[in-house]
This record gives C-alpha cells, sequence and structure tokens, in this order.
C-alpha cells in the first residue's frame, strides 16, 4: 500500500519548515535508509530519510516552498500500484485538518522517516556570534559538555584564516587533510557543482556550487580560497582567472611532511602533498598538483595548472610549462623541456624535449626488438593532441 511522507515536527514550538532539497524527484526509485528530502527549519537543517522503498510518486512541496508542520510532502507506492484513491483519501483527511490545498491533490507521499539530524549544540549567544562572524557552526567542533560549541570556541576561531575549497571531490579531500595540519587555518566549507548542499565531508559542510565563491567572498564569510580540481587542468584555470579577476586571494596548501630546499619560489594556490621534495632554486607556478613523494631537483621551473603524479621524479635543470599532466612514475632525465599542454603516461621515462600540444604514451609489444635486447617493451612518442 502507498505511504506518505508529512512534514515532522523538530521541536516543541515548530510550526513550519521549509523544504531546502529534495534528493529524489517524481518517479525515481527510493531505497530505504537513502536521503529523501532536506528540511530547513529557524534552528537547525535536517535530512530527511526514507524507512521504506518504493517509487517516489508525488510531490505536493516544491524546493523552497514552506509547509505547515504534519503537511503532506510526498507519496511513496510501489511501481505500478494506482494511487488515484489513496489521494481520495487522503485528500478527504487532509481536508479536515487544513493540512492540504486542494490544488495541492496531485501530489505524492512516503511513510513517516527516520531523521538525520544535522543541528549543532549550541548557546542562542554563540549561534549570534557564529551569524556575526560568518561562522558555519557545521564546521566547529565543540569543547564544551558532549562536544557542545560554547563561546570560546567561536573566540579562538576568530584568530583563524577562514578558507574555502573550491571542490569537493578526493583532492579536495586531500586538500582539507593538508589544511588541517595548520592549526592557524580553518577550512569553513567546500563549494561544488556535482555535490548536494549540506553534505558533510571530513566534518565540513558543502555550501553550494562555485559561482557562490563570489558572494560568499563579498559577505566576508571566508578570507582566502584554494582550488582543488583534480584532473580538469582548463577548469582549474579557467577558475583561477575568474578569482584572481575578483581579486579574491588565493593560498598553498603546502603539507609539513613535503620537503622545501632554500631558495625555492612557489606561487599561489599550489597543492604540494606529503613527502613531495621541490628542490634547491626551483620555481613553481600556480595552482599545481604535486602529490606524494615528487620529486622535482635543483633549478627546475614549473609552470601552471599542472598534474603531477605520485613518484615521478625530475632531474636538474627540467622546465614544464602551463597545463601539463604527468603520470604516476614518470622520470625525466637532465635539462629536458616540456611544452605547454602535454601529457606524459605513467612509467615513461622522457629523454628528449617534447614540444607544445602533445603526449606521450606507453606501447607494449611482445616482439623483440634490436634496441630492446633486455626488454620486450617500448614507448613512443604520439603525434599532437
Amino acid at each position: 500500500m502507498a505511504t506518505k511522507v508529512i512534514l515532522p515536527k523538530m521541536g516543541a514550538n515548530m510550526k513550519e519548515g521549509t523544504i531546502g532539497k529534495w534528493f529524489k524527484k517524481e518517479n525515481d526509485i527510493i531505497k530505504k535508509g537513502e536521503p529523501l528530502f532536506e528540511l530547513i527549519t529557524d534552528k537547525a537543517t535536517f535530512e530527511i530519510v526514507a524507512e521504506e522503498e518504493g517509487i517516489l510518486k508525488k510531490i505536493f512541496f516544491q524546493e523552497e516552498k514552506s509547509a505547515p508542520v504534519a503537511a503532506l510532502i510526498a507519496i511513496i507506492a510501489k511501481k505500478n500500484e494506482d494511487i488515484n484513491k489513496f489521494l481520495k483519501d487522503v485528500f478527504l483527511e487532509s481536508k479536515k485538518n487544513n493540512q492540504l490545498k486542494t490544488s495541492s491533490l496531485d501530489q505524492p507521499l512516503i511513510k513517516t522517516k527516520k531523521i538525520t539530524e544535522r543541528s549543532v549544540k549550541a548557546s542562542p549567544i554563540v549561534k549570534k556570534l557564529a551569524q556575526k562572524y560568518n561562522f558555519d557552526l557545521l564546521s566547529v567542533t565543540g569543547t564544551g559538555p558532549g562536544g557542545r560549541i560554547i563561546e570560546k570556541d567561536i573566540q579562538e576561531l576568530l584568530k583563524k584564516e577562514k578558507i574555502i575549497i573550491l571542490g569537493a571531490g578526493v583532492s579536495g579531500e586531500v586538500v582539507l587533510d593538508i589544511l588541517k595540519t595548520d592549526s592557524n587555518k580553518i577550512v569553513v566549507g567546500f563549494l561544488d557543482d556535482f555535490q548536494s548542499v549540506g553534505k558533510i565531508i571530513n566534518g565540513v559542510p558543502v555550501l553550494g556550487n562555485f559561482e557562490k565563491v563570489f558572494s560568499l567572498f563579498k559577505e566576508n564569510f571566508f578570507d582566502k580560497v584554494i582550488i582543488s580540481i583534480g584532473l580538469n587542468l582548463l577548469a582549474k584555470k579557467h577558475w583561477h582567472n575568474q578569482l584572481k579577476r575578483m581579486k579574491i586571494p588565493l593560498i598553498n596548501a603546502i603539507h609539513p611532511k613535503a620537503i622545501i630546499d632554500e631558495g625555492v619560489q612557489i606561487g599561489e594556490g599550489n597543492i604540494i602533498c606529503s613527502n613531495a621534495h621541490i628542490g634547491y632554486l626551483s620555481i613553481i607556478g600556480n595552482n599545481n598538483f604535486i602529490a606524494s613523494n615528487v620529486n622535482i631537483d635543483h633549478h627546475n621551473k614549473v609552470g601552471s595548472f599542472c598534474l603531477i603524479a605520485p613518484s615521478s621524479s625530475t632531474a636538474g635543470n627540467v622546465k614544464i610549462g602551463d597545463l601539463c599532466s604527468i603520470g604516476l612514475g614518470v622520470i625525466i632525465e637532465y635539462r629536458i623541456k616540456i611544452g605547454n599542454n602535454v601529457s606524459i603516461a605513467s612509467g615513461s621515462t622522457v629523454v628528449y624535449d617534447i614540444p607544445d600540444n602533445h603526449e606521450i604514451k606507453m606501447h607494449f609489444s611482445k616482439e623483440n626488438r634490436p634496441t630492446f635486447k633486455k626488454s620486450p617493451y617500448s614507448f613512443t612518442l604520439v603525434g599532437k593532441k
């Protein structure tokens, strides 16, 4: 039988709530225990999850619409179940309670669901301070009884630099891990076009899409930003230019276990992971991702918007252009010059200069080749992209 979803009462004084987001749309398959919709009250935000499985047949209140407590929100039923009679019964019942408008008759329900609360334990004074200084309490660790956020916690945060991470994928999690090692910084949120608003990633909420960075900066919600877009180097360059145009400052995220030699120059927005080494008098541009165990030897010059995968290594005096992708375990010999927009496959050893817009791919063959007597494998330079 079809079941209905009603707006739950989340507090003694709660009279209505707002649908912040539907995680499912009509006719979607619903699984038990997965998020169904986001409920916003004047005190907190909650994620309502389904206790029954089925098809989301109808939605009565769309996103950003408010509804009274106990109002019918949606209907869930089996795939081929006719809900017309059920809707009529619901309408007659709700009409008595003035809970459902006649214009809402076309919409569905689901069974009452278990609630995962995303609220915080904090006093009204703390919440006012957080609002005044633009702190998202979801990203704050409370030191009071039972993890309650106290005024001292907010005062300590006021001393820290507030950071937004642009990109909430796996590279964003790496950046968060690095920045958590710096006691003078606090990550107040992620922005991402592909993650649900309100999702919590290692204690830090997703606040919206990339475009929201501009309004949040105008509101003084954060001090600096870092771009954690992983593989899409052109997107990384685009957002770097947008941020520079709006004069939004960027920071570097450098792991404390990275080794930075004397005389090294590092631009802005770089991510340098654990056990990476940047050699003497090397120059690193902007918005590069240098993974763990990468070795960039002395007097190297790396451009901007590059991705250098783990365990890659350069000899001295190597020059790497912009928008380059260097795979896992690549070795680049002494004085080699790599042009712009170059991709090098994992495991390659580069012994010749590579011009702009080229890629090296590994070519495997079991044929015996005179120039590879000890190994049947070779790599070839593939033409322009």
